[in-house]
Parts: structure tokens; C-alpha cells; sequence
């Protein structure tokens, strides 16, 4: 029961920063106002989050997570089934799954939180390192680091126009497109 409530709460704090930050902007939205807006104290407020910025770190967390998890699944796979899942784009997949699911939040953090891009960015590029690692242990730091810069810039990418334009960027494309982009860069380390 109590943490159904503080989950409420936070959903209450994150509708009310969301909308706030929309109409107003970042710095024009106090803490004041996004307690007010969700219907609840400042000092509740600050039992959920120590100032309005960290709202922006819990999301994008909440969603960088569920990828780990996801990854991880993958990355306990044997070799060759994770680089036919690779291949297939599987994981691609997922990630996709989980951006659909948070879509007004994914948006939400491309519009208005100035690090996201750079934030996302690095972290697809950490889980990629790590996946091509494990395909081939044998291949240079660089050119994993490499291949991996190159591609999260390319999800990152794909996940926007996915977000923004689903009607012309849908997931079968999107996915058609990442399957190949993989087919010729991670081809070239397996």
C-alpha cells in the first residue's frame, strides 16, 4: 500500500514537472509550482526528488534500466544466438518496445532536457562496447569504441524519428534500417 502511494506520487510529481516545463520552460518552473500543480507539499516533493533536475535523471534512469535489463538477456546468451538476435535486430527491437512505452517521456527528455542526447548517446555506446565485446573479445578497444559511437548515434537518431514522425518512420522500417546498419558494421568484427 505505501509504496502504491508513493508511486502515485511520483507519477503526480512527474505529470506536473512534465506539463510545467512544456508551458514555461526549465528554469521558469519552480518547485513551488510543480507541488501545487500535483497536489502536494513541498516537503513532499522533496521526500520524491532533491530538486526539480533530478525528475530528469529518475527518467531517463527508469528508462536506461529497463534496456540493461534487456541487454543483459541478450549478453546470457550464447555467442551465436546473440549475434543471429544481433543480426535479426532483436535488441533493436526491444528498444524500441520500451521507447513506444514511455513515448510521451522519451519525447519529453528530447525537447526540453539539453543533456539527453549526450546522456543517451554515451550510454548506447557503453552497452554497445560491451555486446561487441562479447561477439569478438579479440577486437581493438578502438575499433569497438569506434563501431560503437557510430552506431548509438544512429539509435539515438532512429528512436527520435520513430518518437517524432511514426507515421513515416514506423518500426518496420526503423528496424529494416538498424538490421542493416548492423549487418555492415558488426559483419566486419564476427
Amino acid at each position: 500500500m505505501y509504496q502504491n502511494k508513493r508511486d502515485k506520487t511520483r507519477k503526480q510529481i512527474i505529470n506536473a514537472f512534465m506539463e510545467l516545463v512544456s508551458k514555461y520552460g526549465i528554469k521558469e518552473v519552480t518547485v513551488k509550482q510543480i507541488a501545487e500543480l500535483a497536489g502536494i507539499s513541498r516537503g513532499t516533493f522533496y521526500q520524491h526528488y532533491y530538486d526539480k533536475y533530478a525528475i530528469f535523471d529518475d527518467q531517463k534512469q527508469m528508462i536506461f534500466q529497463e534496456i540493461i535489463i534487456q541487454q543483459n538477456l541478450f549478453l546470457a546468451k550464447k555467442e551465436s544466438a546473440l549475434r543471429a538476435d544481433l543480426l535479426e535486430g532483436k535488441f533493436v527491437s526491444k528498444i524500441l518496445d520500451i521507447v513506444k512505452d514511455k513515448q510521451n517521456i522519451v519525447a519529453f527528455l528530447f525537447n526540453h532536457d539539453d543533456e539527453f542526447r549526450v546522456q543517451a548517446s554515451d550510454f548506447f555506446e557503453r552497452i554497445n562496447q560491451k555486446t561487441l565485446t562479447k561477439i569478438n573479445p579479440l577486437v581493438t578497444t578502438k575499433r569497438i569504441e569506434i563501431i560503437s559511437a557510430v552506431i548509438a548515434t544512429v539509435l539515438i537518431k532512429f528512436i527520435e524519428l520513430y518518437i517524432f514522425y511514426p507515421d513515416k518512420y514506423d518500426k518496420a522500417f526503423i528496424l529494416k534500417e538498424s538490421r542493416e546498419l548492423i549487418r555492415v558494421n558488426v559483419l566486419t568484427i564476427i
